[in-house]
């Protein structure tokens, strides 16, 4: 297991950190390079290393695939929902599957989710929605 965690710069330390979690490595870099001119991108390809990331650096969204070994992202989402200091982090599932019985659980959720292939232009702005959201809420 390895965590993709980058040395930055000073200015990169005033963005926001977003955790993308896929299995995938062609979409975690896909997710690191959509989002990186504006935010610090952090990757893991399991639950259990998101969890390990998140207990050791201050996240501000976190991006779920819902189909993963191991640890599924509702799973992941479930205990990070069940964490005092994690739970208020905003959350965007990921999916590529079609399974009614997988969506209709993620749509129970109510977190925004986006379908694979993932839109860069859908991914943008709902992260920045989310991000905006936050500020105004807090």
């Amino acid at each position: 297991m390895t965590s993709i965690i980058q040395t930055t710069s000073s200015n990169e330390n005033t963005q926001p950190v977003i955790l993308a979690v896929d299995d995938d490595s062609v979409i975690r870099i896909h997710v690191k390079s959509s989002l990186e001119s504006n935010y610090q991108v952090i990757s893991a390809a399991t639950g259990k290393e998101a969890l390990q990331i998140l207990d050791s650096n201050n996240v501000n969204l976190i991006i779920i695939d819902v189909d993963m070994p191991e640890m599924s992202g509702l799973d992941l989402y479930e205990k990070i929902k069940q964490n005092k200091s994690l739970k208020n982090i905003p959350v965007i599932f990921l999916t590529g599957v079609e399974d009614e019985d997988i969506l209709k659980k993620v749509k129970a959720t109510n977190i925004d989710y986006i379908l694979k292939p993932i839109s860069t232009f859908a991914l943008v702005s709902l992260v920045h929605n989310l991000l905006e959201n936050k500020n105004t809420t807090t």
